[in-house]
């Protein structure tokens, strides 16, 4: 008897688990799962693959860096980076360890490779004409082209990923 209410309850959870599968968007009470991905999960750096950048800080004419300023560019660089739409990309301050200030900040995109970069926006968020002019008149990238797709994201191609001391 024991044995037969075991098989029916291992039964039961696989039919529940091929539900769940099979069933592409799911929300119930507050829970909410589904999306065009694999099971409708997002995907992190690790899984999907992205863009992994590490700037370093080097201070003009042998001055000190602070932790504030390290917060600044900080803060600078993800509102940049939020800006656009970008999601779950991740900004932290690295080195100083044991006390000291941290000397580089590291930029994570997952999904975003090579030197085209995919913006996901809003309806009507802003327009094509637009990023790409502050592409050129901001970020001093004249060779920054823009389109928009059919999921109305735009997709910035640039000639080549350039770092810059």
């Amino acid at each position: 008897m024991n044995r037969f209410r075991g098989l029916v309850l291992v039964a039961i959870l696989v039919v529940l688990s091929v539900v769940a599968l099979a069933i592409s968007e799911i929300n119930i009470f507050g829970f909410s799962r589904g999306g065009d991905s694999a099971l409708g999960l997002t995907l992190g750096l690790d899984l999907e693959g992205g863009t992994h950048l590490v700037y370093r800080v080097v201070p003009e004419d042998g001055r000190q860096t602070t932790q504030e300023d390290m917060e600044g560019v900080r803060n600078i660089i993800d509102r940049r980076v939020n800006e656009f739409g970008v999601s779950e990309a991740s900004v932290q301050l690295l080195g100083g360890g044991a006390g000291s200030v941290p000397d580089r900040v590291l930029v994570q995109i997952p999904g975003q490779t090579g030197s085209a970069i995919t913006l996901n926006f809003g309806a009507d968020f802003v327009s094509a004409r637009t990023l790409e002019a502050f592409f050129h008149d901001n970020l001093d990238r004249p060779d920054a082209k823009v389109k928009q797709n059919e999921n109305r994201s735009l997709t910035v191609q640039l000639d080549k990923i350039r770092a810059e001391v």
